[in-house]
């Protein structure tokens, strides 16, 4: 069965995504291994009508 993990941010400040990221990561049972990479495609949507381009913060994902 594949898991699904939903968390919120309310600012884009790296420790707030970072809190966010391994929270997510571990409700779903998903265990970083050392000196591995994951790449996480983020699917940032919000209420917008078709003027508004709904698109993901620069700073999100951050590749250090």
């Amino acid at each position: 069965m594949e898991k699904v993990a939903i968390k919120s941010c309310q600012t884009y400040a790296p420790e707030t995504l970072d809190h966010a990221l391994r929270n997510g990561l571990n409700a779903i049972d998903f265990n970083l291994l050392p000196h591995k990479k994951v790449l996480i495609k983020p699917n940032l949507m919000s209420q917008n009508n078709p003027q508004q381009h709904s698109i993901t913060h620069c700073d999100f994902p951050d590749p250090s």
